[in-house]
């Protein structure tokens, strides 16, 4: 049984459920998720595109996708942003919304009936950036009625996410309150959504499901106040919201904090709060989700989403997206460098891939290495890495290449694989009219270094190191007559 405090019960049906007012309820008949897009925003490109840049490996992106417990909806943007395509949902939205992916992807969004308040809306999170939050949705379907929550929101490489809960278990326990003490204490006791309820901030009650949560016992709950259990960080958020409800303001129901567990771990937790009435006097409803997990997925996306899976440096996508956004005057005069390893296919070509990504690796980790907090490194080919550097001269990005170079030469000391690495860069001070143009410039510096008199050499020294590890060449081909074959291939 859950622990309380002396409190009487008996008044429970004077629950307050102002609750449901913050947003208004709309009524919709869900029977294609066409109705139910006209109240949310969507994901872009973010999962589609991005799993594109792992060789193959979709499987685990779509994975994690599938695994998420929020409902996520996938829209790719079109025209610049004026039209979105539906491109994926997860098994969870699958399953709140009553639909299957196969009958919904690939639709533009100003093909779906009643779509001109959802696509200004999703026009407006993509141009803005300011997230759109729908609290309270009631949706009527063939299993009955649901209570679902919407969050749509810009991730930072210009996809939109719409995240969709099932919220009916928490709005039909507000329900049951009213009912009867009785019920009251059944519901409490069996939810699995983590309960609890206070009194200017001392806790009066807990249930089983919150004592989880916190690693608390439900009677050393009931000795602690609020603040006991809210990380610093997130106090002030708290008691700002408290006084925000009992002054009869209706701030945003559900917001996130950290939970103070007993053994000091953090939990993130959702919360939301309502005022209730027991026998007259006022106090705080609380229930607590616990969204660790899920928050960690989200950061395991990102994590996915933004970088090279090979390499752990940031990946084309993100690379563009940066660049794009570094291009102001604040960031002059701003500097691209650009590196292609030499030789790699004929290093795959004879000592196999593993030692082609050894070769990637190697050079990624130098370059990371020498990169500045706010400088980008990327890679963005195959054998193609490319270095964002704001407010950095001509000097400034030969130095970071002499350094580059030098670090080099260092590992090929000690690597038995000989790493050679061709540069080019260019520096932007206003004479360029676009950053299209400023990588065209790095890309063709590169190049020409690429196939400067120095390339004859630098092969003859990864042929003469992988011969030294293989003993005998590929096809029993001398050096010469295997450089004849790389030599403008």
């Amino acid at each position: 049984m859950f622990s309380v405090k002396s409190v009487d019960l008996s008044a429970v049906s004077s629950v307050n459920l102002n609750i449901f007012l913050f947003f208004p309820v709309t009524e919709v008949k869900l029977g294609f998720v066409e109705d139910f897009i006209h109240y949310i925003g969507v994901l872009a490109e973010s999962f589609k595109m991005k799993c594109s840049f792992f060789d193959g490996k979709d499987i685990l992106c779509g994975d994690i996708f599938d695994r998420m417990p929020s409902g996520i909806l996938v829209m790719k943007p079109e025209d610049n942003g004026n039209d979105f395509v539906l491109v994926s949902i997860n098994r969870a939205a699958e399953s709140i919304l009553g639909v299957r992916k196969h009958s919904v992807v690939g639709r533009r969004l100003s093909s779906i009936p009643g779509h001109r308040g959802t696509l200004g809306m999703v026009r407006r999170v993509y141009r803005t950036g300011e997230p759109f939050i729908l609290s309270r949705f009631k949706v009527d379907g063939p299993s009955g009625t649901k209570y679902l929550e919407l969050q749509t929101y810009k991730l930072g490489s210009g996809a939109i996410v719409s995240l969709v809960q099932d919220r009916t278990e928490v709005v039909n326990l507000i329900k049951s309150l009213k009912e009867s003490e009785e019920r009251f204490n059944k519901v409490m006791e069996n939810t699995m959504v983590g309960v609890f309820v206070h009194k200017d901030g001392n806790i009066i009650m807990a249930n089983r499901a919150f004592s989880k949560i916190s690693g608390y016992s439900e009677d050393e709950i009931c000795s602690l106040n609020v603040f006991d259990l809210v990380d610093e960080e997130h106090r002030e958020l708290v008691k700002r919201r408290a006084r925000e409800r009992m002054s009869g303001m209706f701030p945003p129901e559900n917001y996130e904090v950290k939970v103070i567990t007993k053994s000091g771990g953090r939990r993130w937790v959702e919360i939301y709060s309502t005022p209730i009435k027991l026998r007259g006097k006022d106090f705080i409803l609380v229930f607590a989700i616990d969204v660790t997990d899920k928050k960690e997925k989200v950061k395991e996306m990102e994590e996915i989403s933004f970088h090279d899976s090979l390499t752990g440096l940031y990946n084309r996508y993100y690379f563009d997206e940066e660049l794009k956004r570094y291009w102001n005057k604040r960031n002059e005069p701003l500097s691209i460098i650009m590196a292609d390893v030499n030789g790699l296919k004929i290093i795959n070509d004879t000592l196999g891939h593993k030692a082609g990504d050894e070769i990637l690796k190697r050079f990624s980790g130098i370059l990371e290495d020498e990169a500045r907090a706010n400088d980008v490194a990327a890679r963005i080919g195959g054998d193609e890495f490319a270095v964002i550097m704001p407010n950095t001269d001509d000097s400034g990005a030969r130095i970071f290449i002499d350094r580059v170079e030098y670090r080099i030469a260092e590992s090929n000391r000690s690597d038995r694989v000989y790493l050679s690495v061709a540069f080019g860069y260019a520096t932007h001070s206003g004479q360029y009219s676009g950053y299209e143009e400023l990588l065209s410039g790095a890309d063709a510096s590169m190049y020409e270094n690429k196939y400067s008199e120095s390339r004859r050499e630098n092969l003859e020294r990864i042929l003469e190191s992988i011969s030294g590890i293989k003993g005998v060449l590929s096809d029993g081909l001398s050096i010469e007559e295997l450089m004849k074959r790389v030599i403008g291939g």
